[in-house]
């Protein structure tokens, strides 16, 4: 499953579960007021730890995976040192493989088989 998709289905446990803990009409504003506290801490912690994962897995294994293809797909394709060849082989120069840097090269790529 997608990172982007572990997120909004957390997102969507998490108010079904808001939904059913919700305290009920002859509650105290005491207990109302906890199961909100407890709620939000909650929410704000699954959240955090589910969203920055999807972000750091955009980076991290679809940065991998796209590079490890590409650079399987391309391998001696372009000159040496060309702007092609770079943009399949280099680490660097397009500041890493996250979603800004693979479009980038994929426009570079796209530019030279023409």
């Amino acid at each position: 499953m997608a990172p982007g998709a572990v997120a909004a289905a957390v997102g969507a446990v998490l108010i079904v579960v808001a939904i059913d803990i919700a305290p009920g009409d002859h509650a105290s504003s005491e207990t109302k007021a906890l199961l909100g506290a407890i709620g939000a801490a909650v929410s704000t912690y699954l959240t955090t730890v589910f969203i920055k994962g999807a972000e750091e897995a955009d980076t991290g294994w679809v940065g991998e995976l796209v590079k490890d293809e590409l650079r399987s797909a391309f391998n001696g394709h372009f000159p040496e040192g060309s702007e092609p060849q770079q943009a399949v082989f280099s680490d660097v120069r397009y500041g890493g493989w996250g979603r800004q840097a693979r479009r980038e090269r994929a426009r570079v790529i796209e530019r030279s088989l023409g």
